[in-house]
């Protein structure tokens, strides 16, 4: 089953084919509980091999076809349910079976009977799993289930026998793995196994003597350490490491070498991330690395111009990011981005919408001044201006991606004559001939800061036969023809 069904909304502007810009907002498509969701805490996305998206959140799993969900909890008359309802994360096994991790056990979601099989932790039976808490799932390249518990280290299942081999952090041996609370585990591309812990920083796994080696960032300048509580890794390009860590930001681990580099915090949002909590990492088709905050949304990284371009949930934009904490982030198979947010269920972003630089109106004071765009121009100066229905007329400043609106100021003479514009043209002389719905036509000169009007209460020559003006020409003898409602009119300059 493939998906795609919410392809809707409108584009207003567009302007060459940057995926990101200053000032751009992404429409995201919402995904929650009215769409049959089971809850809007998002804590984990994935898409199988079939095409469809399971989406484990606080309250059951979900599994999303792009039309309807079908919705699996806990049961507690039925053993083949899952085990808990507080769904933490979500893999795909080589076989096609989805497992899943909760806060009470970890379940194999068996696709042939539609069963849930339960593996608890058994005080008697050395060989179960450590412990019933689960933050992380990893299948490596070699088909083993690694499973990163809290407070029982990090177990490695092997399937054939359904045995539990347990990683223990032990004080008396600095080669154990460096705190039993693990957040996450990463294979890298040349099958290196990475582990993230909440106080021991970041771990690498020797398979062939079963140790660990431990890396911390000790700032070079205070020789303070930082990053010791990591919770999410991803692998970009050049064979380096992205970690986001709690409290301490965002890392970039060179993997040959083994130092990091942090990255600046921005709490303006200027050139770096926003929050030091980073929740989920990804990167999408283009190399672009996607990041999920605590409290501060989502910030997309550039990785090319080193440029960062942050998003938050925005009242006045209808379409934008639902949910400021971003658990999860998963890429499909066609390049869409779906994010999990705390307290704001799914938010889709289609690959399709990215070939264009949407821009919307927004709680941003050099925003588009109102979403309902009529007609464009350029003028020599090569700026773009913005005719719209309601919010008078914008100047696009394409460089910064910056608007500066111009409405009807009552009482001023220096203003255009009303907001609901149709059709704006420029003229040889650096004109802008302004046609309104109601209010005549507005001829402003933007060097000159001045304005003329046509309308149908002005004396001769000033006149017009109405007040609603649909367009306007230019003829190459310098006269301006004017379409009003229901008739055609000829105006000299």
């Amino acid at each position: 089953m493939r998906i795609y069904k919410h392809l809707a909304s409108i584009l207003l502007i567009f302007y060459g084919l940057s995926v990101f810009g200053q000032n751009q907002t992404l429409k995201f498509d919402h995904i929650g509980t009215s769409e049959g969701l089971s809850q809007i805490n998002v804590n984990r996305i994935i898409q199988d091999s079939r095409g469809f998206m399971w989406v484990g959140t606080r309250n059951g799993l979900n599994r999303y076809d792009g039309y309807k969900f079908i919705i699996y909890r806990y049961d507690a008359m039925n053993a083949n349910t899952l085990s808990n309802n507080m769904v933490t994360d979500l893999v795909e096994a080589p076989d096609g079976n989805i497992w899943i991790a909760t806060q009470n056990g970890l379940n194999k979601y068996e696709r042939n009977t539609g069963k849930f099989i339960r593996y608890t932790h058994d005080d008697h039976n050395p060989t179960s799993i450590s412990n019933n808490i689960i933050n992380r799932l990893l299948f490596d390249a070699k088909g083993n289930l690694w499973i990163g518990t809290q407070n029982g280290g990090l177990d490695c299942l092997d399937l054939k026998t359904n045995v539990f081999h347990h990683h223990l952090h032990s004080d008396k041996d600095e080669n154990s793995i460096s705190d039993n609370n693990i957040r996450t585990v990463f294979e890298d591309s040349q099958h290196n196994l990475w582990i993230g812990t909440s106080s021991g920083g970041l771990g690498l796994f020797n398979r062939k003597n079963n140790t660990f080696s431990r890396f911390v960032f000790s700032d070079p300048v205070d020789h303070t350490v930082s990053g010791k509580n990591i919770i999410c890794m991803v692998e970009n390009k050049k064979k380096q490491l992205w970690i986001g860590a709690q409290d301490d930001g965002l890392y970039l681990f060179d993997i040959s070498n083994k130092t990091f580099k942090r990255i600046k915090y921005s709490e303006q949002g200027v050139n770096g991330v926003t929050s030091n909590t980073i929740y989920s990492l990804n990167q999408d088709d283009e190399g672009n690395l996607w990041i999920g905050t605590e409290n501060a949304g989502l910030s997309i990284l550039n990785q090319q111009t080193g440029k960062y371009y942050n998003y938050q949930h925005d009242e006045v934009d209808n379409y934008s990011i639902n949910g400021n904490s971003i658990y999860s982030i998963c890429k499909d198979e066609l390049g869409n981005m779906w994010l999990g947010a705390f307290s704001g269920g799914i938010n889709l972003f289609k690959k399709s919408t990215a070939s264009f630089s949407l821009y919307r109106h927004n709680s941003k004071a050099n925003s588009l001044s109102n979403n309902f765009a009529l007609g464009f121009c350029e003028d020599k100066d090569k700026n773009i201006w913005i005719a719209t229905d309601g919010g008078g007329l914008n100047k696009f400043n394409v460089p910064n991606g910056n608007f500066i609106s111009y409405k009807h100021q009552t009482n001023d003479k220096k203003s255009i004559s009303g907001n609901y514009i149709l059709i704006v043209k420029p003229d040889d002389d650096g004109n802008l001939w302004i046609g309104t719905w109601g209010n005549g036509i507005t001829v402003f000169n933007p060097k000159l800061n001045t304005y003329k009007y046509f309308n149908k209460e002005a004396p001769a020559p000033n006149g017009l036969d109405g007040n609603n003006v649909y367009n306007l020409i230019h003829a190459s003898d310098k006269k301006t023809w004017i379409s009003i409602f229901w008739r055609w009119f000829k105006l000299l300059r």
